[in-house]
């Protein structure tokens, strides 16, 4: 090459070194599971120059074991760089390639559960066994299938097992267990109160059977809403699918607490005096006035309206009752006529009225 200056001129020689191509190109791995514990990083489609240097490493730079060759395998998800070194002659130019790739781990293991339509059968009856937390499962006790349910009819109490295998192949760590009890139905009843007050309501609630045989009431679903107006004892039976019943009734006794009453009334006390509100006693009472106060009577001089709310635990009845100040009586006329005195008096509350001479 000629080089001027204006004046001057030169000849440069120049050298063009071509560096061997390098293309690198890495298949996509497979995701690694329990059943494909093991991936390849396969980049050998690539175009690497003979007597390059070739390093697979993770994050951070740890070259991976067996990683000096284009395809080493590995067995944890992460992200993988492939470096390529190539010296290209002459000139010992150096050039570095770089590529990086993915490999996924999906490893998690389902939780298996498994469930029965019925706890306890009588012997002849079928349950069916719902099993759940994979998407295919491994039966024991040996039924065959995979699917999620299947129709036992045990002649004696039975332990049943499975386990859940997820869509990645892996195993749930335990199977999941379901007991199978065969024999009578066993009762069980319970109320959703055990005391109420008078005229209440109870809903009863049977378990145990299909179907309910209830002693002295209608109907054989699991529920009866009752009503007694004294404390009475309720019975019921539990039927299997095929008619075999309890051999013992379930039984619950809802106690109806007396009704609460008062002798609360009014009371006439003239203007200024004292006078006293009785609520009357009872079991287990509680009071609460309108005043505030929580004794079983109160005293007061004011006239108004009165309440008291009494409690026994159980139930609550509220009573009024008013404090008067009657009208007092007047008198209205008063005759004297022939050595007898005749005194004419109003009486405001029809009560009975006395009458004295000179405070007598």
């Amino acid at each position: 090459m000629l080089v001027s200056n204006g004046g001057c001129s030169y000849v440069v020689s120049l050298q063009l070194i071509s560096t061997a191509q390098t293309t690198l190109t890495v298949a996509a791995p497979q995701t690694i599971t329990c059943t494909n514990p093991q991936v390849t990083l396969d980049a050998s489609a690539s175009v690497i120059p003979p007597g390059s240097t070739i390093n697979w490493t993770t994050v951070g730079g740890t070259i991976v074991s067996g990683g000096t060759i284009l395809t080493p395998v590995v067995s944890a998800g992460g992200t993988y760089t492939l470096t390529v070194t190539n010296v290209s002659q002459p000139g010992n130019l150096t050039c570095t390639y770089t590529t990086n790739v993915v490999v996924l781990q999906d490893k998690a293991t389902p939780v298996a559960t498994l469930v029965s339509s019925q706890p306890r059968i009588c012997l002849g009856e079928s349950v069916t066994l719902t099993a759940s937390g994979g998407a295919t499962y491994n039966w024991g006790g040996g039924l065959t299938g995979n699917g999620n349910t299947q129709v036992v009819s045990p002649t004696t109490t039975t332990v049943y097992t499975v386990f859940a295998v997820g869509a990645n192949g892996c195993i749930s760590a335990t199977p999941a267990t379901v007991t199978v009890q065969v024999g009578p139905p066993i009762a069980g009843l319970t109320a959703s109160k055990l005391k109420i007050c008078e005229g209440e309501s109870v809903t009863l609630t049977a378990t145990g059977g299909i179907t309910y045989n209830w002693v002295g009431l209608t109907g054989n679903g699991n529920t009866q809403v009752v009503t007694p107006t004294i404390t009475t004892e309720y019975s019921v039976y539990a039927l299997g699918g095929n008619g075999c019943s309890s051999v013992d009734p379930a039984k619950v006794t809802i106690e109806v607490v007396p009704a609460i009453v008062s002798t609360l009334e009014d009371v006439y006390v003239c203007a200024g005096d004292n006078g006293t509100l009785d609520a009357g006693a009872g079991p287990k009472y509680t009071y609460l006035w309108s005043t505030g106060a929580t004794t079983q009577t109160i005293t007061t001089n004011l006239p108004g309206t009165y309440s008291v709310t009494i409690s026994n635990g159980v139930c609550s009845k509220t009573f009024t009752a008013q404090l008067i100040n009657p009208d007092l009586p007047q008198f209205t006329n008063v005759v004297y006529d022939n050595h007898v005195l005749t005194v004419t008096a109003s009486n405001p509350t029809g009560g009975t009225l006395e009458y004295s001479i000179d405070g007598d």
